[in-house]
């Protein structure tokens, strides 16, 4: 019986306990409202306390607890026949991550707005004004850019959704746009011209490029043909020179052979009137 009593006291003080003491996760909100508490901010009474993480006493029967989730929510967004800059409807997909906000300027909003409310309410109340802004940002701006150039379309809807959602308490962590199309072929024509031009310009280019080898050759070919006719003057120079040295060199040689043989008959005859004149006198003498 003592023991039954011992277990029955122990139950008692635990749910006390757990009563009294309430515990927040990282990723939750709690509020205590209902006993007093004050602006962290400000120093004002407020009727309600905020625990970010951790754990706090309650005071039973006079506070209530409860809490806002601050996991992401993954929302899905699909905006159909909105009028982009110059009245082209598009229909535009995108993902946002939205999440409740923790600055503590902030979570007055979200508790003002959600506490209590359910999950997909927020999340329900965040896809409509994420809607709105992008279709306020879609009016602004061209079908070319908005596809284009995705990136820069999804920054200026966050820059564009950041004060209303503030105002909700919300935040956005990423938005991701994944789809542009449109219903009257727009884009699909723009694209047509795109690729029509890229290969005008590859023609052109291609064109100017063959131009460029075809004058390179030719004139590569004519600076062959000079260089040929260049070496084929220079070639019949010389020889010209040649023929020239030739000729002069043979008329030498021809000079100085009649110059030899006209000194060799003359000097023959001379050996001949000599030796006559030798025979004369011997002959003189034999008488």
């Amino acid at each position: 019986m003592l023991a039954l009593f011992t277990v029955l006291v122990l139950l008692f003080v635990m749910n006390a306990l757990s009563a009294l003491i309430i515990v927040c996760e990282p990723n939750e909100v709690v509020v205590l409202s209902g006993y007093g508490g004050k602006d962290q901010l400000t120093g004002e009474r407020t009727g309600y306390r905020v625990l970010q993480a951790g754990w706090r006493l309650r005071v039973p029967f006079f506070e209530r607890a409860d809490r806002l989730d601050m996991r992401l929510m993954p929302i899905d967004i699909t905006v159909e026949n909105a009028y982009s800059e110059g009245s082209i409807p598009l229909t535009i997909r995108a993902i946002a991550n939205v999440k409740l906000a923790s600055d503590k300027k902030l979570i007055g909003n979200a508790m003002e707005r959600f506490l209590g409310m359910p999950r997909s309410e927020i999340e329900q109340v965040a896809r409509q004004t994420l809607e709105g802004n992008l279709r306020t940002v879609l009016a602004s701006m061209t079908p070319e850019d908005v596809n284009q150039d995705r990136l820069t379309f999804s920054q200026r809807i966050q820059e564009e959704v950041g004060e209303d959602l503030s105002k909700l308490g919300l935040v956005v962590d990423t938005l991701k746009i994944q789809n542009v199309s449109d219903s009257v072929d727009y884009l699909a024509s723009i694209s047509r011209a795109a690729v029509a031009r890229v290969q005008r310009e590859a023609s052109v280019a291609e064109s100017n490029a063959e131009q460029a080898i075809g004058a390179a050759v030719a004139q590569a070919q004519a600076n062959i043909s000079v260089a040929e006719q260049t070496a084929i003057q220079a070639i019949k120079r010389k020889q010209n020179e040649l023929g020239a040295m030739k000729a002069e060199l043979d008329g030498r040689v021809a000079a100085e052979i009649e110059r030899t043989d006209a000194a060799g008959r003359q000097a023959r005859a001379k050996a001949q009137k000599r030796l006559q004149e030798i025979r004369a006198k011997l002959a003189e003498l034999r008488l």
